[in-house]
Formats: structure tokens, C-alpha cells, sequence
């Protein structure tokens, strides 16, 4: 396949996000590569986004502009699917961009591997653009078929050997067909969380993966206003009608080390929901009462009896301790500490 012929989709969903917008689609029209279609979706801005998307657009003819109503990033995703022309799609979050060289050196990549998805490497920086540092053991760069495709999937749905594998669509290139022939689709009614859902449907699915996790192209732009960092309202039925669809679709494929992986996984969510419980401060006469109902669910009650301690504490840490315990008032005062040190 010759990388110049390889069409890529670029999908990038908008919603109030006009004081970043120039800076990411500036650095998809000036890849290196220019076989490029760059999707934009607008969803239900009430800022000047669409209005300044509109602006753009005349700059150059590979941006199409679209409206979505559902809200969510999800339904406008699906929806930039929907019009997508491309052999492989790409999605970039609107505040963020890449560098230049992305898109050259993915397409090389699918020429000489031909792979199903291309997973990329990324770095964080806050709001005023300065970079933060990180330190994580990812994945090593290389191309995973048959038995280390697998791995691989499994290394994303859980790893307890240092080899995380991020769940970040956004870092991912992916061939189409993929996505639409499997009839994937990301989950609308899901607000967060859901790139993890569609990414193992997708992993497991795919036959080849190229890594190269080294190659640091996507700029991720840490923004304290978006939904992870503030309190998400039903956050833990989400997480539970996600884990739900997973455990099926484990089932289905009769993949059992899969099941045990997304159990360990679930439990990883719940104490992120339990966070985020304690991030409302609105309602904080409910707060208790809601991490109740998270700490007593049937589904933590089977997977902390059936690992028991032991490797409860070797895979979870000692969080794995507060899910065992089932005190409030440590859970509470665990994360006061943690204010306190990181305040």
C-alpha cells in the first residue's frame, strides 16, 4: 500500500472551545501529510466555536463542518463516523493538537504494516501550555499479531505488570472498516469514560497493532474545567452499564482471562466513582449515602471475595482496602490527606 494513497479522517469534536480551536486545527492543516479529511463537530456550542469553525473552513476544502444535537462527545463522534471517507479514522480532541509529523509518519507505518490500529504517544500540558512531567512504564513500541495482539488487549482492559496500555481514543489511528463493518459505536448515553468501552470492543476485534508509543505526537491539554476533573452526576451507573456491555461482550467471545482483567478494571472505576462522589458539593447530604451504594453493590461484593486480599493489595494497591472495609469516613479522610499534601 503506498502511504501517500492512505486517506486518513480526522474526527474532532467541539463544544465551547473557541480559545483553543485555531491552535488544533492549525496543526492538522499543516501536517507533513496531506491526504487528510478533518470532520468537525459541533456540539451545541454557546460560545463563538461553530462560528469560528465556519471561519476555518473556508481556509481550506479537506474541513467539513457538521452540528450535532445529541450532546456528548459520543454522538458526535458516531456522527463524524457516519460522514468519514477515510481508510482510517483519528480523533483529536478540539483544545488539543498534534505535531506536524503525525500523520507522515502513521501513514508510513500502515504501508509497511498494514495494522488495524496505530496507538501514538502523547505528552500533558496545562492550561498556560507549560509541560508537565510524567513518569509511567507504557508498552513497548513494536507490531503485536496473534497471540501479542492479544496481550496487548489485555495489557489495556488490565495490566499488573507495569505494561499499561492508555485507553485514549484520541491516540489511536484506526482502520475504518474496522469500526463500521463490526457495527461499533461509542455508547451516547455514556458521558465519560467511554473511550474505554469502544476501545476494547476494538482491540479485540483487530488483528494487527502497531505501537509507537515513543513517538510523542499528540500534545494532551490539561483542562480543569472538563468532565473528568469535576464531579459527573451518575458517573457510577455509567461506569456499571459500561462494565455490563464489557462483561457480555467477554462472554460472547468466550474470553475468560478477558473477564477476569475487566473485573480487576471495575474495581479500579469504582473507587473513581467514589472520588468523584466526593468532588460534589452541592449535595453532600447524600454523598454518604451514595458511596454506600457504591461500596455494597453485588458486583464489588463478588470480585473483592472471589481475589481476596492478598492480590487485592498486589494488583489495587491498598485502595483495595477501602472496597474490603467499606468505611466512608477513611475513605474521606484518605482523600483529605491527599488535599492536604497536594494542596
Amino acid at each position: 500500500m503506498n502511504s501517500k494513497n492512505v486517506k486518513i479522517s480526522i474526527i474532532v469534536p467541539m463544544y465551547n472551545v473557541e480559545k483553543y480551536l485555531e491552535i488544533c486545527i492549525h496543526s492538522l492543516v499543516n501536517q507533513n501529510y496531506d491526504n487528510l479529511e478533518i470532520i468537525l463537530v459541533d456540539n451545541n456550542s454557546t460560545d463563538g466555536t461553530y462560528k469560528l469553525a465556519e471561519k476555518i473552513q473556508k481556509e481550506d476544502s479537506r474541513i467539513k463542518l457538521y452540528q450535532c444535537v445529541t450532546q456528548g462527545p459520543s454522538a458526535a463522534r458516531n456522527l463524524g463516523l457516519q460522514y468519514a471517507t477515510g481508510e482510517y479514522v483519528s480523533f483529536v480532541d478540539a483544545d488539543d493538537c498534534l505535531s506536524v509529523e503525525a500523520y507522515e509518519y502513521v501513514s508510513k507505518d500502515i504501508s509497511k504494516n498494514n495494522p488495524d490500529i496505530i496507538l501514538y504517544g502523547y505528552y500533558t500540558i496545562d492550561c498556560n501550555g507549560n509541560k508537565i512531567d510524567e513518569s509511567y512504564n507504557y508498552i513497548s513500541d513494536g507490531v503485536y499479531k496473534k497471540e501479542k495482539n492479544r496481550e496487548f488487549l489485555l495489557h489495556m482492559a488490565f495490566s499488573a505488570k507495569g505494561m499499561n496500555v492508555p485507553s485514549y481514543v484520541y491516540l489511536r489511528v484506526i482502520r475504518k472498516a474496522l469500526i463500521t463493518n463490526n457495527h461499533i459505536k461509542f455508547d451516547e448515553n455514556i458521558l465519560r469514560s467511554e473511550d474505554f468501552q469502544f476501545l476494547i470492543k476494538i482491540h479485540a476485534l483487530s488483528v494487527v497493532t502497531s505501537c509507537i508509543y515513543s513517538k510523542k505526537f499528540y500534545q494532551y491539554r490539561q483542562n480543569d474545567l472538563s468532565i473528568t476533573h469535576n464531579f459527573t452526576p451518575n458517573y457510577w451507573e455509567m461506569i456499571q452499564k459500561i462494565f455490563k456491555d464489557l462483561w457480555e461482550f467477554a462472554q460472547m467471545e468466550k474470553d475468560t482471562e478477558l473477564k477476569k482483567r475487566l473485573d480487576l478494571r471495575f474495581l479500579i472505576y469504582t473507587i473513581n466513582a467514589i472520588n468523584n462522589e466526593l468532588r460534589d458539593k452541592k449535595e453532600k447530604i447524600y454523598v454518604k449515602k451514595r458511596i454506600n451504594k457504591i461500596l455494597y453493590n453485588n458486583c464489588v461484593d463478588r470480585i473483592v471475595g472471589e481475589i481476596g486480599i492478598i492480590n487485592g493489595i498486589k494488583y489495587l494497591g491498598y485502595s483495595f482496602l477501602l472496597l474490603k472495609i467499606k468505611s466512608v469516613f477513611l475513605i474521606k479522610m484518605i482523600n483529605f490527606i491527599k488535599g492536604v499534601k497536594n494542596g
